[in-house]
């Protein structure tokens, strides 16, 4: 976890989804080698009220908004660093996927203004199928 903490944490706009979403496709564009280890090196524990099992609406809103950010971030910076069509493909389709995630977190929202500013922000959405 060294490195994707220290990115993910360090940055000052403390987005939900650095280290992953983020981050990742940033060092791998950037790598000259990668290679392939097929063991599981990772294993996520799941807490209550943690910033992505939330149940708090406010918290909610903050992921989706972080998600469209990071989708529309990544999507223009693969279109500008990534060299392969395929993989670059690939990654927008990833990105593109978020969309079905924010929704279910939208629907889940119970307090009507903030379903509402979600609401706003989603039709805003210009990284939109």
């Amino acid at each position: 976890m060294g490195l994707f903490y220290h990115l993910n944490y360090t940055n000052a706009t403390r987005r939900f989804f650095d280290a992953y979403e983020e981050w990742t496709p940033r060092i791998l564009l950037n790598c000259k080698k990668i290679y392939f280890y097929n063991k599981d090196f990772y294993m996520r524990r799941i807490r209550e009220e943690s910033i992505i099992t939330t149940t708090n609406d406010e918290k909610r809103l903050k992921k989706i908004l972080d998600m469209i950010e990071i989708a529309n971030d990544m999507t223009k910076y693969i279109e500008v660093n990534c060299k392969s069509k395929r993989l670059r493909d690939t990654f927008k389709e990833y990105y593109k996927s978020f969309r079905a995630e924010y929704i279910k977190l939208f629907n889940e929202i119970n307090e009507v203004d903030i379903k509402n500013k979600a609401k706003v922000i989603i039709e805003n959405n210009v990284c939109r199928e």
